[in-house]
């Protein structure tokens, strides 16, 4: 009934909030837990204020949730009304994305 009213429903994502070459190291644009589907949308970032911005706007883009660099992530926590996730160092992008997944599931 929205697609004939033209109205499209919103797709859940993650906004991943990196350098260039953290970026090009996601190999699945999509992920999966427990039975939902989020994409993966990046936001190539190489100081604190673009980190900032970056969260501003994948917020304003209706992201449901971010992940970052542990040295941003209490800064964005306190502009953003969304699960922020922090993507330590040598741990896997993956890992912190599928925790950004849980909060928002567990949000819900």
């Amino acid at each position: 009934m929205r697609r004939l009213e033209g109205v499209e429903e919103k797709e859940d994502t993650i906004a991943v909030i990196a350098t260039r070459a953290v970026l090009d190291l996601i190999k699945d644009r999509t992920i999966e837990l427990n039975g939902k589907s989020f994409s993966i949308r990046e936001y190539p970032a190489t100081s604190i204020e673009d980190c900032i911005i970056a969260a501003v706007k994948a917020e304003r883009e209706q992201a449901d949730a971010i992940v970052c660099a542990p040295i941003v992530s209490t800064t964005i926590e306190k502009i953003v009304n969304i699960p922020v996730a922090v993507m330590m160092p040598k741990e896997s992008l993956a890992r912190a994305i599928k925790l950004a997944a849980q909060k928002v599931i567990q949000g819900h």
